[in-house]
């Protein structure tokens, strides 16, 4: 780009001066497209650094996300656990409830259609009836067997009111189980609610972060061709700056020359004159006129006459 001293020689002062004014020109262009490639990579690098910003928020974010889903998780699991053991225990107790419907069941036959106070009532009379009063083989024979009797069958209550005592219990303890195993869905819900809310959170900031690398990719790229062009322009305005330089120094040169031809224009004008002047003073001293010692000189510079030589 830069021009050799020669060519710019061979240029006339016109296009010199033209010459001049288009590189001027072509500073002024490489000026702003400095100043813009500067403007653009500043901005460029302000855009990265707040996406940079932005992209580590959003990893902070998701990390959050992903701790407070693992810990809901393992409530759940837990919760899960509980469930399972309550489901297993239920599902144990619906056996000894048909066990023990099965025994009632078998029971029913046998009971008496007195309560159990009435036959309790009746042994104590027995017994103190037997205790005293003498009797005879037969009559104890048929005592004892009465009392065996209403043994059985008040032992036959006792155990079948034990069992059903037992099964209303047993249906209490499904019934709390039940209520039990249905909270704990409805925490387990509840929490499986938050799971997804966080699992979509973090979705959306995956998508977000793969939107951002995007961004970021496009920024340094956008940050490489700024500095290209910044060099560029810097490396333009250094050439046209030499460029301008040279041609100064080139019309330099020639308001020096122009100014040195006009000095000896002027001194040979001057000469010529002078000489003129010697000349008419010449022809006063051949006519034998008196000269004066500055007009003897001005003869003898001009070799008009002889110059003495002293001895």
């Amino acid at each position: 780009m830069e021009a050799s001293k020669e060519p710019l020689q061979s240029l006339s002062d016109n296009d010199l001066l033209k010459l001049r004014s288009e590189l001027q020109e072509k500073l002024s262009t490489a000026y702003k497209a400095r100043d813009e490639a500067y403007a653009l990579l500043s901005e460029s690098i302000r855009q990265l650094k707040e996406l940079h910003e932005t992209r580590r928020r959003l990893i902070a974010e998701l990390k959050e996300h992903r701790a407070k889903r693992s810990e809901l998780i393992k409530n759940v699991k837990a919760l899960r656990e509980q469930f399972k053991k309550i489901r297993e225990s239920t599902s144990k107790i619906y056996a000894e409830v048909r066990d023990t419907s099965r025994k009632i069941k078998a029971l029913k036959p046998l009971l008496p259609r007195k309560p159990a106070d009435v036959l309790e009532e009746k042994i104590l009379e027995l017994e103190w009836y037997h205790q005293t009063h003498s009797l005879s083989l037969d009559e104890e024979k048929h005592m004892l067997d009465e009392l065996s009797k209403l043994a059985v069958q008040l032992q036959a209550l006792k155990k079948y009111n034990d069992l059903v005592s037992l099964l209303n219990e047993l249906k209490s303890q499904i019934q709390a189980n039940k209520e039990r195993m249905q909270k704990l869905r409805e925490e387990i819900s509840q929490l499986s609610s938050k799971i997804d809310e966080h699992t979509q959170a973090i979705s959306n900031i995956r998508s977000e972060l793969e939107r951002l690398s995007e961004d970021i990719k496009m920024k340094r790229e956008l940050i490489a061709k700024a500095k290209l062009q910044l060099d560029k322009a810097k490396n333009t305005i250094k050439l046209l700056k030499r460029e301008i330089y040279l041609t100064d120094k080139e019309l330099e040169r020639r308001a020096l020359l122009k100014r040195a031809e006009r000095i000896a224009n002027i001194l040979k004008i001057r000469r010529e004159k002078l000489r003129e002047k010697a000349l008419a003073v010449y022809e006063r001293f051949k006519r034998g006129e008196r000269l004066s010692l500055a007009e003897y000189k001005l003869l003898m510079e001009f070799n008009l006459i002889p110059i003495k030589s002293s001895e």
